[in-house]
């Protein structure tokens, strides 16, 4: 993005690269779009798997839960704590970081209100 100041008077003059925000805009766009377009993907191959319930619940048995618990069990066995306590304590930790945050003028009240309500909404 291109800004030139100038002040007279005073005042000060902006200008901004036209390419530029219109670049930044498409960019918006396209980014904005993805979520919507997974989560139709998302909807659409469980409708799709419901009608297959036989062969995904003995893929998902045999093959993926197998993967899954190997892997969290090694990580687990090698931890003495719950890493149940360890995800809620990082939480609350980043809730708190975020309610501090706006009173140093790091980030905005609103940035820090919207990524605390993302936080919770997961």
């Amino acid at each position: 993005m291109l800004n030139v100041f100038h002040r007279k008077n005073g005042l000060k003059t902006v200008y901004f690269d036209n390419k530029f925000s219109k670049l930044k805009t498409k960019k918006l766009q396209k980014k904005w779009i993805i979520l919507p377009v997974v989560g139709i993907f998302v909807f659409l191959f469980t409708q799709v798997a419901g009608g297959f319930s036989s062969f995904i619940e003995n893929w998902y048995s045999k093959k993926l839960y197998v993967v899954i618990a190997k892997s969290v069990s090694i990580l687990s066995s090698k931890v003495t704590f719950s890493l149940d306590d360890t995800f809620y304590l990082v939480i609350v930790a980043l809730l708190i970081v975020l309610l501090i945050l706006p009173f140093f003028k790091k980030i905005s009240f609103l940035k820090s209100l919207k990524l605390i309500l993302n936080i919770l909404a997961a």
